[in-house]
């Protein structure tokens, strides 16, 4: 058998998800994760300023997301308990081991190699790039926004939308990363938010065309809901796919839709309802959109059958 190389691209829990349940199939994939570096928020965003470092908790995560262990016990090591008092109040075991390697090596590589030994990871997780970017967008009435904390939970008025994104710097794709994209025969983007997360990762130096010199079919799956006090980016599905598609090199191949609305924590908001994904597919009639429930009453999502459908996906790759 043939085995595939599939690369998953973006940052936050929506790149976590893709590679929980693809990691069960490594036996058939050869699994990397590209993650963004221009998270300007929380402990990533004092860790970044205060070590000058690219911001660790995505590229954590990610390398949690492929252990051979149990993620709800290596979530709440590694990432959920953090310190609550002195001069490291707000940070998680994960984002100081990754800040100690990069402090002691000037390599935050080195801290990501031995965290995927530490935790038997299933595949290898890669920075876009070794230095911090910060993610800018201009909104409908011309304000500029800069920083990704401040687009992801935006303190200005939730009328304006995004429209228009770049990076400052604009920074340059590492060469581990640009590797692996350029030889994938599959890119996952999503499911997470689409400029935060995913437009970040795309609009990084050299990324746009690494995409292009690949043969890879590109992957999108939307998020299932969007937090009302989230990036004000587009709230319909052709409108994301559109969006993304302004920082790709080509169409988007492929997009996974589920048709259930997942369990939600009843503390949060959404503004969107599922089913308006559904019937926007009319309006992506040049997309291959799979159609799928991919709920479950007690994981949010079931990552068995999202794997299953991930892999029929990849599988019929040439």
């Amino acid at each position: 058998m043939v085995i595939k190389k599939v690369v998953v691209l973006g940052g936050g829990n929506g790149t976590s998800i893709v590679l929980r349940a693809l990691k069960a199939h490594t036996h058939h994939i050869d699994l990397s994760a590209v993650i963004s570096v221009a998270d300007s928020g929380s402990s990533s965003g004092v860790l970044r300023k205060q070590y000058g470092m690219i911001p660790p908790s995505d590229l954590m995560r990610a390398v949690i997301a492929l252990s051979a262990y149990d993620h709800a016990i290596l979530r709440d090591i590694f990432y959920k308990n953090r310190l609550e008092d002195g001069p490291l109040m707000g940070h998680s075991l994960g984002n100081l081991i990754l800040a100690w390697a990069h402090r002691e090596t000037h390599d935050i590589r080195n801290g990501i190699q031995a965290l995927q030994t530490m935790v038997k990871a299933a595949g290898r997780v890669y920075p876009v790039s070794t230095t911090p970017v910060d993610l800018c967008v201009e909104l409908t009435d011309g304000t500029i926004v800069r920083g990704e904390g401040a687009i992801d939970e935006p303190a200005y008025d939730r009328s304006l939308r995004i429209a228009k994104a770049w990076l400052e710097p604009n920074g340059v794709v590492d060469d581990e990363a640009r590797n692996v994209i350029e030889s994938a025969d599959a890119i996952i983007l999503g499911p997470s938010s689409v400029y935060t997360s995913i437009i970040s990762t795309l609009l990084v130096g050299g990324v746009r065309e690494a995409i292009d010199r690949s043969k890879a079919s590109i992957v999108y799956v939307p998020s299932t809901y969007l937090p009302v006090d989230g990036e004000t980016g587009p709230t319909t599905l052709s409108g994301q796919v559109s969006a993304i598609e302004s920082a790709l090199p080509r169409a988007i191949d492929s997009i996974v839709v589920n048709t259930q609305r997942l369990a939600v924590d009843p503390r949060l908001h959404h503004d969107i309802r599922l089913e308006d994904y559904s019937k926007d597919v009319e309006n992506l009639p040049t997309h291959h959109c799979v159609k799928e429930d991919l709920s479950d009453p007690t994981e949010r999502m079931n990552l068995k059958k999202f794997g299953e459908v991930l892999m029929r996906i990849i599988a019929s790759v040439s």
